[in-house]
């Protein structure tokens, strides 16, 4: 598990304050209380990161351009959140971005926080999949809640999360999504986005809800395994273009940060007709597994706690969880 150095992001935010002029090592280095060679030392692991930072003997460090690089000062440039990633955690490898943000809130930290990864070793999706996580490629990144709401409302936010990315990337790209639920987000039918939402109780109410993201952004088609290569997209291969990692994760950001104070307030009510409409399997027979049974009817619709409600018949199941294996004009 590699944290990437504070350091860099405080240098970093140095040399951003004076766009197109040098910064002295000098300044750097009593500004940080370093010595001038950790500062050296760090510019340079900035650079093969892929920074553009000139120097010169003379004058010091110019910034110049940054990589497409999930560390926290790239994250905060520019973003306009108010609760989201004002406390930011990064690491060019991890093993589980909830794992680390369950332990975190465990110890107390901030709602909001955020934890990012450039790869995850092992990445989870839900019903203890893995989720493929390679580096450079996608974003996996986690936020810890603390939302004033009764634990059975909880997994709604998978719901909210979910029309977050909806959103966010059809601002962002003109692209129509689709989301099947409990968490699935689609291109053309093929999963682009996951999300697995835990929720941790204390006594009777809730005290954090880890929701973590994993979304494909600039894989290529033969990143994935042969196994996914019909079920799995990318932004990338639909687009026909890598696009920022940074720009998608900022605008997600702002885009579920809205939703989220307004879930935090009014439940799932809001979003429901928007869910429905994005939605591929409300309206249709399908196959559901769940709890280690398969079972079929019509997707009616969801509950105001985020659960199918399933017509089998005359009656009505209401279920919390589970997965949609097949429905009509299935892919």
């Amino acid at each position: 598990m590699s944290e990437v150095s504070e350091h860099r992001d405080e240098i970093l935010t140095l040399l951003r304050r004076s766009p197109g002029e040098y910064v002295s090592g000098r300044f750097l280095a009593e500004s940080l209380d370093l010595k001038r060679e950790s500062i050296y030392h760090t510019i340079s692991q900035l650079r093969q990161f892929g920074y553009g930072i000139e120097s010169d003997r003379r004058l010091g460090y110019r910034y110049r351009t940054a990589p497409d690089l999930l560390i926290a000062s790239e994250i905060r440039e520019g973003l306009k959140t108010k609760l989201f990633a004002k406390r930011i955690v990064s690491y060019r490898t991890l093993g589980s971005t909830n794992e680390v943000a369950k332990q975190l809130a465990d110890s107390g930290a901030p709602e909001g926080t955020l934890i990012v990864a450039e790869e995850q070793t092992k990445g989870r999706g839900r019903l203890g999949r893995s989720w493929h996580s390679p580096p450079k490629c996608g974003l996996y990144f986690t936020l810890i809640l603390r939302p004033p709401i009764p634990p059975a409302k909880a997994p709604a936010l998978s719901i909210c999360a979910a029309l977050a990315v909806v959103d966010s990337l059809g601002e962002l790209f003109g692209i129509q999504l689709s989301t099947k639920w409990p968490n699935d987000v689609l291109i053309n039918r093929k999963k682009v986005c996951g999300i697995l939402t835990e929720l941790v109780t204390r006594g009777n109410g809730v005290d954090s809800v880890i929701v973590g993201v994993g979304m494909n952004v600039n894989n290529r088609r033969e990143d994935f395994p042969k196994d996914l290569r019909k079920t799995a997209t990318s932004l990338a291969v639909e687009l026909g273009e890598e696009v920022s990692r940074l720009g998608v994760l900022k605008r997600f950001l702002l885009e579920f940060e809205r939703d989220y104070l307004q879930f935090s307030k009014s439940g799932l009510a809001p979003f429901r007709n928007h869910y429905r409409e994005c939605s591929v399997g409300l309206g249709r027979s399908v196959k559901i597994r769940c709890g280690g049974k398969l079972l079929s009817g019509i997707a009616e619709d969801i509950d105001e706690e985020g659960s199918l409600i399933l017509k089998k018949g005359r009656r009505r199941l209401f279920l919390p969880g589970g997965e949609i294996t097949h429905f009509e004009n299935s892919f």
